[in-house]
C-alpha cells in the first residue's frame, strides 16, 4: 500500500464520519472544541492564575500606575469571563459525538463516565490518614474560597450592564456577590488554620504544599521521546501476554518509559469489563499506579482544525505515547479501527508510538486482521503498534 492510498483511506473514513455538510451550530461547537484542545491539562492552572490576575495582581497594577477607573481589573475580569464562558461552551461540545451530534447514546456514555471516575475518586480516597483527609480538605477551601472571591468580580461585569440596558436590580446576583464578599475569608481561615495545625503537628507537610501548588502553577512537563518501535520478526502485531512478544520489545527499544509501559501491559488483567469506556478507565487507573511519575491523560484531544484530523485518543502518556483502545472484533468495527489508527498515526507523527490496545480479541484474529495495516504504516515511518491484552 503506497502512502498516497493509506491517506486516501483516511480521508474517506473521515467523510464517512463527518457526514453531511456541517450545521452552523456544529462549525461553532468545533471552535470551542479547539479551544478546549489548547486548554485541556491546563484548565484548573488556567482558573487559578486567572483568580489571582483578577483578585491581586491587576488591582496591584492599577494602584501602582494610578489608572483610572480601575481599567486592568475590569479588563481583566472581562478576560477571565470569557475563559469561564469557553470553559463552559467546550465541557458541553465534549457531550456530542464523533460526526458531532449530540446523541443519547453519547450523553450516557459521559454520564457513565463522570459516575464511574466519582466512584473510582472515593474508592482510591479510602483508607487515608485523617491528616491527609485534613491536607486534601484544607486546600479545597483555600483554592475554593479564593476562586469563589473571585466569581464576584464576574458576576459584577455581568449584572451592570443588564441592569443599565434593561433597568431594575438584578437580585440574584447582587446575593452572590454579597455572599462572595462578606463570607468567602470565613473559608479561607478555616483552610489556612487547618493548614497551619497540619504543619506544627508534622513538618513534612510543608514539602507536600509546596510540591502540590509548584505542580498546579508551574507544572510545565519535558516531553520523553520514544523513538521508533523496533521488534525482531514477529511483526507489529503482539500479544501481551507472550513472553516472547513482550522480551523482543523489551529488548529492542531503549526507552524506559516504553519499556514500562509493555510490561505493565503484561501484567493488567481488567475484570469485569465489557463496554470500551470501562476498559478506558481501568486502564487509566492501573497505569498512573504503575507508572506513578508519567502523565497519564484520558480523552485527550489530538490534531489541528482540519475535520479529518479530530479526535479524542483514549489514552495518552506524557504527550508522546498515544493508546486508542478497541473492543469489538467485528468486521465492522476492524474496519473502522483501521481507518480511526491511521488518522492517528498521521496526526502524531514522529512524537511517539501510536498503539492499538485490543481487549477481549483473539490474537491471531487480530494478527491477521491488523498485520497489513500496521507493516504499511511502519513502512512510511508512522510509529504504530497493535498490542493484543486478552484479560485471562
Amino acid at each position: 500500500m503506497k502512502e498516497n492510498e493509506i491517506t486516501n483511506d483516511v480521508e474517506m473514513t473521515s467523510e464517512t464520519i463527518s457526514g453531511k455538510k456541517k450545521s452552523f451550530w456544529t462549525k461553532f461547537f468545533d471552535k470551542f472544541d479547539d479551544i478546549d484542545r489548547f486548554l485541556y491539562g491546563k484548565r484548573l492552572k488556567f482558573f487559578v492564575w486567572g483568580t489571582l490576575l483578577v483578585l491581586i495582581i491587576a488591582p496591584l497594577l492599577d494602584e501602582l500606575f494610578g489608572v483610572s477607573k480601575d481599567k486592568i481589573t475590569f479588563y481583566s475580569t472581562f478576560l477571565f469571563f470569557l475563559f469561564i464562558l469557553a470553559l463552559f461552551i467546550s465541557w458541553i461540545s465534549t457531550w456530542r459525538d464523533d460526526e458531532g451530534n449530540f446523541t443519547r447514546k453519547r450523553m450516557l456514555f459521559q454520564i457513565k463516565m463522570y459516575f464511574q471516575s466519582s466512584s473510582d475518586f472515593v474508592k482510591e480516597n479510602k483508607g487515608k490518614t485523617i491528616n491527609e483527609y485534613l491536607y486534601s480538605f484544607s486546600l479545597f477551601l483555600v483554592i475554593g474560597s479564593v476562586c469563589w472571591k473571585a466569581l464576584q468580580n464576574v458576576s459584577v461585569l455581568i449584572r451592570k450592564p443588564i441592569e443599565a440596558l434593561f433597568g431594575g436590580r438584578f437580585e440574584i446576583l447582587r446575593s452572590f456577590e454579597n455572599i462572595t464578599k462578606h463570607y468567602y475569608w470565613i473559608v479561607l481561615i478555616i483552610g489556612i488554620l487547618i493548614l497551619a495545625y497540619l504543619y506544627y503537628t508534622d513538618k513534612n507537610i510543608l514539602k507536600i504544599i509546596k510540591k502540590d501548588f509548584v505542580s498546579l502553577l508551574f507544572n510545565w512537563r519535558k516531553n520523553i521521546k520514544v523513538g521508533v518501535i523496533k521488534t525482531d520478526n514477529i511483526g507489529f502485531v503482539i500479544n501481551a501476554k507472550n513472553e516472547q512478544h513482550v522480551n523482543s520489545i523489551i529488548q529492542n527499544n531503549q526507552s524506559e518509559l516504553f519499556k514500562d509501559l509493555i510490561t505493565s501491559l503484561q501484567n493488567w488483567n481488567p475484570k469485569n469489563c465489557y463496554y470500551e469506556y470501562e476498559f478506558q478507565i481501568t486502564l487509566k487507573k492501573y497505569l498512573d499506579k504503575i507508572l506513578p511519575d508519567a502523565l497519564i491523560e484520558r480523552e485527550k484531544p489530538v490534531g489541528s482544525k482540519e475535520e479529518f484530523n479530530r479526535g479524542r485518543a483514549d489514552i495518552v502518556i506524557d504527550d508522546t505515547i498515544l493508546i486508542e483502545l478497541k473492543r469489538d472484533p467485528s468486521a465492522g468495527a476492524i474496519q473502522r479501527a483501521k481507518g480511526q489508527i491511521g488518522q492517528y498515526a498521521e496526526i502524531w507523527k514522529n512524537k511517539g508510538p501510536v498503539i492499538l490496545l485490543l481487549c477481549n480479541y483473539d490474537y491471531e484474529h487480530a494478527k491477521a486482521s491488523f498485520t497489513p495495516v500496521m507493516t504499511d504504516l511502519n513502512k512510511l515511518d508512522k510509529n504504530a503498534l497493535t498490542i493484543v491484552a486478552k484479560p485471562k
